[in-house]
């Protein structure tokens, strides 16, 4: 069996980068390999990741979709996931602010 292929952003706009996901603010990372599609951008860490705009969430039809955001400065955590255009959940939370939006159930004992 061959090893997996490794994945890595390892040149970005010409220069070495470090595996990140974090761009600076308007610079989009985008990669491609078999089976997944990413894009990292800070314009896209939204409060209400049901809020995603409608073209991006359409330019993923007939696929799955799924958005993670994260701010480790103030433990901010967003997560949102769409199967062929449709929203089936959405979670964002802090410590402080609590749950910024939850739109569906997760499974039992979980927040939501």
């Amino acid at each position: 069996m061959a090893a997996p292929a490794r994945l890595s952003l390892s040149v970005v706009l010409g220069r070495p980068r470090a595996p990140c996901v974090y761009p600076p603010k308007g610079t989009t990372y985008a990669a491609s390999w078999p089976g997944v599609d990413f894009i990292g951008d800070q314009r896209v860490m939204i409060d209400a990741p049901s809020q995603l705009p409608e073209h991006l969430v359409a330019a993923s039809a007939g696929r799955r979709l799924v958005l993670h955001a994260m701010h480790s400065v103030v433990d901010w955590l967003a997560f949102a996931l769409w199967e062929d255009g449709r929203l089936v959940r959405s979670l964002s939370l802090s410590p402080d602010s609590g749950i910024l939006e939850g739109t569906s159930p997760f499974e039992p004992g979980q927040v939501g």
